[in-house]
């Protein structure tokens, strides 16, 4: 059952987009550009696609949120599996796997059913 509504989904990707481009301070890595640079290329992409999501706290009603959902779940596999693609993982791998998965299951435990969105998050 997908618990979290979509207000609530536009809500958490601000913050999650801002926690990425954070992350390498708060998990302190980021000696290298790469393994730094990939949470927060993702962190700021998510930021400019949220701008952009129909939904909730967004500028412009551009991306339909099923794309938004798609993007979600590419950005986090390649988060994941940055570590391995960037030639890091022998620095750090579990920030980037553990954030990756995070944004994967946000995306797959979003409800997109108008009538829960209502229901649990009246506007």
């Amino acid at each position: 059952m997908r618990l979290i509504s979509i207000k609530l989904h536009s809500i958490i990707d601000y913050l999650f987009g801002i926690f990425l481009i954070l992350s390498p301070w708060i998990f302190m890595f980021g000696k290298d550009v790469s393994d730094a640079g990939s949470p927060i290329i993702i962190g700021i992409l998510l930021l400019a696609y949220n701008l952009f999501t129909d939904y909730n706290y967004s500028l412009a009603k551009l991306i339909p949120f099923r794309y938004h959902l798609i993007l979600d779940m590419a950005f986090g596999f390649v988060l994941a599996i940055s570590p391995w693609i960037l030639n890091f993982a022998d620095i750090v791998y579990i920030p980037h796997v553990f954030l990756g998965a995070v944004l994967i299951l946000l995306a797959l435990n979003t409800n997109r059913d108008p009538r829960f969105n209502k229901l649990q998050m009246p506007e």
